[in-house]
């Protein structure tokens, strides 16, 4: 089962869950001084729309399966980044300054498989990247001015 959706809230915060996968297929706008993004599907996966843009202060997206929002350079994080992909992968692409930190209660990254963050503004980090300790992964965190990936595929 896949869900469509849209949002706006400039005034507030923005929380949309679908059962299945959870695909935005227009912008999702929250308050970008204190206002939150979450996003969730509690048995697939949160997938981005091509060029379909998350504004806000926070982003917190959790999936069973994957989270992807790297087909377009949001505007968020800058007070907090975190996600829970249970079974996959976190793959993110921001056009602003990112704060991988503790949203909503969930702290900062924790993937299954390899997580990917892409910023063009300052990247911090100030709650870790969780990975099952069994599997052989590797964290990249880009700044897209000063790194590029060479890597065709990050999942």
């Amino acid at each position: 089962m896949t869900s469509a959706v849209s949002a706006s809230s400039a005034g507030g915060d923005v929380h949309l869950q679908a059962p299945g996968d959870l695909t935005f297929s227009a912008g999702i706008t929250a308050n970008t001084v204190n206002g939150r993004v979450s996003l969730t599907s509690t048995t697939g996966s949160v997938v981005q729309a091509a060029l379909r843009i998350i504004t806000g202060a926070e982003l917190l997206a959790n999936a069973a399966v994957n989270v992807d929002l790297s087909t377009g350079g949001h505007s968020v994080g800058a007070s907090g980044f975190a996600a829970t992909a249970t079974t996959g992968y976190v793959a993110f692409l921001n056009n602003t300054a990112l704060n991988i930190d503790t949203v909503g209660g969930t702290n900062g990254v924790t993937a299954a498989r390899h997580p990917y963050w892409l910023s063009s503004g300052d990247l911090t980090q100030t709650r870790p990247a969780s990975l099952p300790q069994a599997r052989a992964c590797t964290v990249r965190l880009h700044r897209l001015d000063r790194v590029r990936c060479a890597e065709p595929d990050h999942r």
